[in-house]
């Protein structure tokens, strides 16, 4: 043993000479020096900024005209209160409103005013507020008494009590507020809550991770160690070497041990620093993120592996670094073509959502194009276009998803909003409804204007279409085909409609986004979720929504909600599905599943019996709810559904392998009927060319898979910035790049071996 441990010494004192090493160690020091005065102190959240308004012309006109009335109101409470300043600034609003300039300084000096004011204890009325309900957070701190509470308290009150009075105006606060430092400076206080800063943190270190270790570290790393080999291996060191009693192959052995080992130390004095300042500074003791030693020292591994070889044939460390290289961009280019391959073609065509309109099949793909099984060809028809509808947010690829399209059995027709990344200019309160009918082969109609921030569309069972956003829910009462025609704006058809047909039909909500909604067929009782609150709405007898019974779901994630039958079931976003008795939300039983599984569709048929959900890793889960169990239903890519629909309570549709759509019985769960379309020269070049390229081929980019699986625990990775969990993910593949790689650094290394035991040096 003592020979090799010298030899392991010998390659610590080779590395240890090299320029580069002391550089990297000095560069890496200087960058956890830079983030060790960072850090974040959290608060209640109560401060306005330029973002809580949402039309602050609007605002300040409500507070003027407010102001010139004798009756009471929040609007008059605040405008009484306010400076003179201000007073003049908000009169001049009207008259400024167009103006950039007048418009900013309209904002500034309503977030000066509204900040001073919510530390004021007399601010708040109850006599003002008459008539406006408050979240039971502000009733809760009313009931302690406003003068009894703490500055900081105050201030939260004061501003949930505004919140209320606003909503159509504001943005409804958060919990709490974030507020970042760096030694001295200190940044505005903005609303973030501590989880939603753990994934921006985790985020961010896998930006970090990935350049400074998964780039530079290991470019580094390989330029360090490349030497080691072959200095070992030249004529007379070798020759001295292989006098000693040793053996040959565990020479090589360990010399790659040894440049292993010491790039392991430089990997843990990074990741570990990073690690104590997050726990320090930040109070996010991030454990996993220990994890990315052993990866990151197994990423260096694959390359050193092919450096090692090499060194061992050429002997010479500049001919490793450059092979080496050569390596790293083959992979990289299989990698890129692959990625390239699905994000462009294979993704936008898979299947997402399934609608039985009648008797026609329309499922809609990732990229958001709607498409009707066309049974004489065998193939998919795309549907619900149309060159007039192709408006800005698709000339410039900002399509970002679709709510609905929901099928209208009365009308026989459909409808659905498109869901744009961002709308701007004149467009932000302009999104129209789409509708499609059989008889224009579902071609796309645009309909009346739908209120601002649509979440979900519903139908009640009288046939009612209900638009769901988080400030109210709006119904259509009138005719649905009464609408203005479009406007043209540079060669597009844009929806400048004479005003939205849609009247408010419940109380305020003040909910936030994103946000599930579901309707229960049997009573058309509407339930809500935003992350933290749980609502149910009833009608009254005048039609109106209101609130009949809420909770707080203190978990504070994202979930989908669904009626079962006389079951209200919530799927939350770290794979546990819970069931709640509709009458008071309580919880009646809970079914745990992995919690790297992230739902992003719950269904259930009919009559409630059945529940089915679609996983971003491809999973289906199908329950049974009478006998509290899980079903498999044979003839399905389990690991690769993408939309599950029932169209009765006796057919569950299923879309796997992209675009194939199975039609599974209930009763005994078997496949009774098949549809899939041919596959375009795209998909073949990709099924039979790239993907087995890719799959023979080592994969140690891949590898940041794995770190993002070690720092979130979750499977899927979400594309875009659109929220809410049925945007697009992709899976990501854990054990099949780590299964790929340790096959590739065995061969090389046993190549390594064989050659070096048959080699007469």
């Amino acid at each position: 043993m003592r020979p090799y441990l010298a030899i392991l010494r010998d390659s610590f004192d080779e590395a240890l000479a090299s320029r580069v090493l002391w550089i990297s160690i000095i560069l890496s020091t200087l960058l956890l020096l830079v983030i060790a005065p960072a850090g974040v102190t959290e608060h209640m959240a109560s401060r306005f900024d330029d973002e809580s308004f949402l039309n602050p012309s609007a605002f300040a006109q409500r507070l003027v005209d407010a102001g010139k009335k004798e009756t009471r109101s929040p609007a008059k409470r605040i405008y009484d209160l306010a400076s003179n300043s201000t007073k003049e600034q908000l009169e001049k609003a009207e008259a400024g409103a167009g103006k950039l300039p007048e418009q900013l300084r309209l904002r500034r000096a309503l977030v000066a005013e509204l900040n001073g004011l919510i530390t004021k204890v007399d601010l708040y009325n109850q006599d003002d507020w008459r008539g406006i309900p408050l979240r039971p957070e502000a009733r809760s701190l009313l009931g302690e008494g406003l003068d009894k509470l703490s500055a900081e308290r105050l201030a939260r009150f004061n501003r949930l009590a505004i919140d209320a009075a606003f909503p159509a105006d504001l943005r409804a606060v958060g919990a709490h507020q974030m507020q970042f430092y760096w030694a001295i400076w200190e940044s505005r206080p903005f609303p973030m809550e501590r989880k939603d800063l753990h994934l921006q943190l985790t985020s961010t270190l896998q930006i970090v991770m990935g350049f400074f270790l998964g780039v530079l570290g290991i470019l580094a790393a390989i330029l360090v160690t490349s030497p080691i080999i072959p200095h070992t291996f030249e004529p007379g060191a070798i020759d001295l070497l292989f006098s000693k009693p040793v053996a040959r192959t565990l020479v090589l052995l360990t010399k790659f041990l040894g440049g292993c080992a010491f790039i392991l130390v430089l990997v843990a004095w990074m990741v570990g620093g990073l690690w104590l300042i997050l726990g320090f500074r930040f109070g996010l003791w991030h454990h996993r993120l220990l994890l990315c030693i052993p990866l990151y020292m197994f990423l260096f591994a694959i390359y050193y592996a092919v450096s090692a070889l090499a060194g061992v044939i050429w002997r010479n460390a500049i001919v490793s670094v450059v092979l080496t290289v050569l390596f790293w961009g083959v992979c990289w280019l299989v990698g890129t073509a692959k990625t390239t391959t699905e994000t462009l073609s294979i993704n936008p065509q898979r299947i997402v959502k399934l609608i039985s309109a009648g008797d026609t099949l329309l499922a809609v793909t990732e990229g958001g194009t709607v498409r009707r099984w066309d049974a004489s060809k065998g193939d998919w028809n795309d549907v619900f276009e149309g060159s007039q509808d192709m408006g800005p947010a698709f000339a410039l690829g900002l399509f970002n998803g679709m709510i609905g399209p929901i099928y209208d059995r009365t009308g026989n027709r459909i409808f659905a909003i498109d869901n744009p990344l961002q709308q701007f200019g004149p467009l932000s309160n302009k999104t129209p409804l789409l509708i499609g009918k059989p008889a224009g082969d579902w071609r796309r109609e645009r309909g009346p204007t739908v209120p601002t921030g649509p979440e979900a569309l519903l139908l009640d069972n009288e046939g009612s279409l209900l638009v769901v956003t988080p400030l109210a829910v709006y119904r259509w009462d009138g005719s649905i085909d009464d609408k203005s025609p479009p406007a043209k704006v540079l060669g597009f058809d844009v929806p400048f409609t004479s005003g939205s047909h849609f009247a408010e039909a419940s109380v305020r909500l003040s909910m936030t986004s994103p946000l599930s909604a579901a309707l229960n067929p049997a009573n058309n009782e509407i339930a809500l979720f935003d992350g933290r609150r749980f609502v149910i709405l009833e009608r009254d007898a005048k039609q109106k929504y209101r609130v009949r019974v809420e909770t707080i779901i203190e978990d504070e994630t994202q979930g989908i909600v669904t009626y079962a039958g006389k079951t209200l079931a919530l799927a939350l976003d770290y794979g546990r599905i819970a069931f709640y008795d509709p009458a008071d939300l309580k919880e009646k039983m809970t079914v745990a599943l992995s919690r790297t599984n992230t739902p992003r569709y719950l269904n259930a048929s009919p009559d409630g019996r059945w529940l089915s959900g679609v996983f971003h890793d491809g999973r289906l889960w199908l329950y049974d709810t009478t006998a509290s169990a899980e079903r498999v239903p044979s003839g399905i890519n389990i690991g690769d559904v993408s939309a599950a629909a029932f169209v009765d309570n006796d057919q569950l549709l299923v879309a796997d392998q992209g675009t194939r759509i199975s039609e599974v019985a209930i009763e005994g769960l078997t496949v009774t009927n098949r549809r899939q379309g041919p596959l375009s020269l795209v998909s073949k070049a990709y099924y039979y060319v790239v993907k087995p390229i890719y799959t023979v081929c080592p994969k140690p980019s891949e590898l940041d898979n794995l770190v993002h699986y070690a720092l979130t625990g979750q499977t899927s990775v979400a594309m875009g910035n659109r929220r809410g969990l049925d945007a697009g993910r992709l899976k990501v593949d854990i054990w099949q790049p780590l299964w790929s790689n340790l096959a590739f650094l065995s061969v090389m290394l046993a190549l390594g071996s064989i050659y070096v035991a048959r080699k007469d040096f």
